[in-house]
C-alpha cells in the first residue's frame, strides 16, 4: 500500500481538482524562463496546505495542451467548466505568480482568464483566495485579506484555507484562531481521517502558536496537536477531550494510527517502537471489529499494518507480531470484514456469525468452497443443537448447492468434530461411508476419519462398526485399507518408553457394557496375536497390569494367565510381584514363599558344597606336607565362612602329621605353625582344647 495514495485531503478534493492544480502548477514551473523557477516552486509547495496524491506527469498530453496560456484559453473545451476545474487553475495560477514569464501566454490569455475568475468569485472562498494570490498591489492585497478574514466561515476547511494564504503564519493564526478553534471544536464535521493531510499541515506549521494559547477554548485544538506524539488510549485524558468535542472513538483511534506515518512531522513517534505497535494494534482491532463494513482504503490500510508489523521490532507484552497482538481481541461481525479477512489475512480464526442470516450469504458466494465449509462448520459446532442439525445440513445445501457430507472428502481443521457430530446424530452412517471410500487409500481423509473416530471406538456407533468390520475382515486384512503399518491394537496402547511392559492398554468406554468391553479386549488381543505374534507375551504382561483388564476379568483367571506367562521364562520383577499380590490367594502366596525359601536353601547348600570342593582341589594342588604350603593355601580367603572352611581343612591336614614333628621345624616354620594355631583358635573357640592337644602332640612336651 502507498500511504501517499490514501485519501488525506477529502474536503479539498471535493472543492478543487487537486490533480489539475498540481499539473498546471508544474507546467508553469517547467516552462518558466526564470532560472530559479523550479526551486522557488518546490519551496512554495512544501508549505502548501494540500499535497499531490496522484501521478500527474504528462497530465496534459492526452488533451493536446502544451503551454499554460493554451490551457487557460481552452480549458472549458478540453477539461470542462466545473467550479472544481476553475478553482484548480485559478489557485495554481495564483500560487505560481512570482515565477510566471511572458512566454507562457499569448495576448490576453492570462487577463481573460482572471476576468472569468472575478465574474465567478462572488461568495466562492477559493476563487477569492486565488484572486488574492494573483494581486500584485500591496494595498489591494491587504484589503482583500481583510475581507476574507472578516467572513464568518461555517466549514473548517474554508477557514484553514484562508489561514494558508498568510505569509506571516503567526499573524494568520492570531487572526483566524477564533474561527479555527470553533470549527475544529464541538460539533465539527471535519473528518480527521479523510483529511489527515490537512491536520498534518496544521500541526507541522502551527503547533507552536496553538500551544501558546492556554485557555479552555483552545483545549480541543491543543489536544489535536498531540496526535502524532502519543498513544491516545480510550481511558486517557486526551481521548476524553476529543470525544467530548464530538469526535468518535473510531475516528480518534484511526487518526492516531495514521499520524505515525505523517511524513511532514519529522519528530513524530517512531513507527518501530512499542508505542507505535500499541497504536497499530488498537487501530487494527477497531477497524476489524466495526459492525459496518469498511471502505476499500481502510481494508487496505488494515492489511498494510499487518504486513508492516509482520514482525515487531520490539515485542510489547511478548507478542511477536501485530496479528498475535490483536487476534484475541477480534470479534468481526460485518460480512464484508469476514470476507476480507478470509481472502486477505488467511489466518486461522474462530469467526462467529449467524449462518441463517441472509446478510452472510455473501460468504458462501465469495469464499472458496473449502474455506467456507470450515467457516460454516465452526458455526454449526457452536450452535449446541439449535437449530437442529438437519436444518444446518439443509442450509448448507441451499447456500452452496452441495451436500455437506461431501466436505469430508478433503481435510479440514474441524473435520473430526463435525464427523463425530453427524455420526452420533445419525446423519451419517459409518458402514455406507466406509464402503463408498474404502478404495481411496489409507491416506485419504475419509479413511483417516474412520480410523480416528470409529476404529478408536469413540461411540456406540464406532463399536458396532468395528464389530461388523472384524466379522468381515481379519486384523491383517485391515492393512488393505489403512496401510502396511496399521495395527488395530495399537490404537488402544499407550507406550511409555518401549513396547514391553512399559505401556498401558485401555478399553474403558462408559457407553459399553462390561461384556462389550471384554469383546473389545478380545479384538485387541486377537489383533496382536495375528499381526505381531512376536510381541504377544509382552502385550499380555502389559495388559495384566491394566486397571481395565483387572476390572473386567476374574482374579483366578488372571492368576492362571500370569502363571502361564511365568512358565514361559518371563523374568520376575517388581511389577510381576505386584501382580502376584493382586491375583494370588493368601494360601497360594504362602505356599509360594515356602517353596521359594526351600529352593533358596537347596541352592545355597549346592553353592556351599561347590565351594568346599573347589577348596579341596586347591588344597591338593598347593599342599606338599609343609607348614608353608598350608599357609600359602590360606591366602586368598577373606570371607568369614570361606576362612573357617579352609581352616577346618588345614586342621585335618595337621592331624595327619606325626607326633613331635615340630621339633625338627626351622624357626620360620614354627612361626607359621603358631600363626595357624592362633587362627584355628580364633575361628573355632569351642574347639580350643582340641587345638591345644594337637599343638602339644606336634611339638612334644614343650607346650605342657
Amino acid at each position: 500500500m502507498d500511504m501517499e495514495k490514501m485519501t488525506a485531503y477529502a474536503v479539498y478534493r471535493q472543492a478543487i481538482d487537486l490533480d489539475l492544480y498540481y499539473a498546471f502548477a508544474e507546467l508553469v514551473a517547467g516552462t518558466s524562463q526564470e532560472e530559479t523557477a523550479w526551486p522557488s516552486y518546490q519551496q512554495s509547495e512544501a508549505g502548501q496546505i494540500w499535497k499531490s496524491e496522484a501521478d500527474i506527469e504528462n497530465y496534459f498530453e492526452s488533451y493536446d495542451l502544451r503551454y499554460p496560456g493554451e490551457v487557460r484559453e481552452r480549458f472549458e473545451e478540453k477539461l470542462g467548466a466545473e467550479p472544481r476545474i476553475i478553482r484548480a487553475l485559478a489557485l495554481a495560477l495564483g500560487k505560481t505568480r512570482t515565477i510566471q514569464s511572458d512566454n507562457m501566454f499569448v495576448g490576453n490569455q492570462r487577463g481573460d482568464f482572471i476576468r472569468k475568475v472575478r465574474r465567478a468569485a462572488d461568495g466562492d472562498v477559493y476563487l477569492l483566495g486565488a484572486l488574492y494570490l494573483l494581486e500584485t498591489d500591496t494595498a489591494r492585497r491587504r484589503a482583500q485579506m481583510d475581507e476574507l478574514t472578516a467572513v464568518e466561515y461555517h466549514r473548517a476547511e474554508e477557514a484553514l484555507f484562508i489561514l494558508s494564504l498568510f505569509d506571516d503564519r503567526e499573524e494568520g493564526y492570531r487572526i483566524m484562531r477564533d474561527q479555527i478553534i470553533r470549527l475544529l471544536g464541538q460539533g465539527s464535521t471535519f473528518s480527521l481521517v479523510e483529511n489527515r493531510g490537512v491536520l498534518e499541515w496544521l500541526i507541522r506549521y502551527y503547533a507552536p502558536y496553538v500551544k501558546s494559547y492556554r485557555g479552555k477554548a483552545d483545549l480541543t485544538l491543543r489536544t489535536l496537536m498531540k496526535l502524532p506524539y502519543m498513544n491516545m488510549k480510550p481511558d486517557g485524558r486526551e481521548f476524553s477531550i476529543l470525544k467530548a468535542a464530538g469526535y468518535s472513538s473510531e475516528e480518534i483511534t484511526m487518526a492516531n494510527s495514521l499520524f505515525v506515518w505523517a511524513d511532514r512531522i519529522p519528530d513524530r513517534l517512531s513507527w518501530n517502537g512499542t508505542t507505535a505497535e500499541r497504536i497499530a494494534a488498537a487501530c487494527c482491532k477497531m477497524l476489524l471489529n466495526r459492525p459496518e463494513g469498511l471502505s476499500e482504503q481502510l481494508y487496505e490500510y488494515a492489511g498494510w499494518l499487518l504486513i508492516r508489523y509482520d514482525k515487531f521490532p520490539i515485542q510489547y507484552e511478548g507478542y511477536p507480531n501485530l496479528w498475535e497482538a490483536v487476534r484475541h481481541g477480534l470479534a468481526p461481525t460485518a460480512p464484508q470484514t469476514i470476507l476480507w479477512m478470509q481472502k486477505s489475512i488467511r489466518k486461522d480464526f474462530p469467526y462467529r456469525f449467524d449462518a441463517f442470516d441472509p446478510q452472510y450469504d455473501i460468504l458462501a458466494e465469495e469464499v472458496e468452497r473449502d474455506d467456507y465449509w470450515e467457516l460454516f462448520t465452526e458455526q454449526m459446532l457452536r450452535s449446541c443443537g439449535e437449530p437442529p442439525l438437519r436444518r444446518w445440513l439443509a442450509r448448507y445445501q441451499k447456500l452452496t448447492g452441495d451436500d455437506y457430507r461431501n466436505g469430508f472428502q478433503d481435510w479440514h481443521r474441524s473435520s473430526s468434530r463435525a464427523f463425530a457430530l453427524l455420526v452420533e446424530k445419525k446423519e451419517l452412517r459409518l458402514w455406507p461411508f466406509f464402503e463408498r471410500y474404502q478404495a481411496d487409500g489409507y491416506a485419504s481423509p475419509p479413511l483417516r476419519l474412520i480410523q480416528d473416530y470409529a476404529l478408536n471406538v469413540s461411540s456406540w456407533q464406532g463399536f458396532r462398526f468395528v464389530r461388523r468390520l472384524l466379522q468381515k475382515y481379519t486384523p491383517p486384512q485391515l492393512q488393505r485399507f489403512w496401510g502396511d503399518r496399521f495395527y488395530f491394537h495399537r490404537i488402544f496402547i499407550r507406550e511409555r518408553r518401549s513396547y514391553g511392559s512399559d505401556y498401558t492398554v485401555s478399553v474403558s468406554r462408559h457407553f459399553l457394557s462390561e461384556e462389550q468391553q471384554r469383546q473389545l479386549w478380545e479384538w485387541i488381543e486377537g489383533s496382536v496375536f495375528q499381526t505381531e505374534p512376536e510381541r504377544y507375551r509382552e502385550f499380555v504382561l502389559g495388559a495384566l497390569q491394566s486397571p481395565d483388564v483387572q476390572r473386567l476379568y476374574d482374579k483366578k483367571l488372571l492368576a492362571s494367565v500370569l502363571r502361564g506367562l511365568l512358565s514361559t521364562g518371563v523374568r520376575e520383577d517388581y511389577a510381576i510381584r505386584q501382580m502376584k499380590e493382586t491375583f494370588y490367594s493368601k494360601e497360594e502366596l504362602e505356599a509360594e514363599r515356602r517353596a521359594e525359601a526351600e529352593q533358596a536353601e537347596r541352592e545355597e547348600e549346592i553353592r556351599r558344597e561347590k565351594s568346599r570342593q573347589e577348596k579341596r582341589e586347591r588344597l591338593e594342588q598347593v599342599y606338599d606336607g609343609t607348614i608353608a604350603s598350608l599357609t600359602e593355601f590360606m591366602r586368598g580367603f577373606y570371607g568369614y565362612s570361606d576362612v573357617k572352611v579352609a581352616l577346618d581343612m588345614v586342621y585335618e591336614k595337621l592331624l595327619e602329621l606325626p607326633s613331635g614333628c615340630a621339633a625338627g621345624f626351622a624357626p620360620e616354620e614354627l612361626e607359621l605353625l603358631f600363626k595357624l594355631f592362633g587362627n584355628l583358635a580364633r575361628y573355632n573357640p569351642e574347639d580350643g582344647q582340641k587345638i591345644l592337644n594337637l599343638a602339644g602332640r606336634m611339638i612334644g612336651g614343650l607346650v605342657a
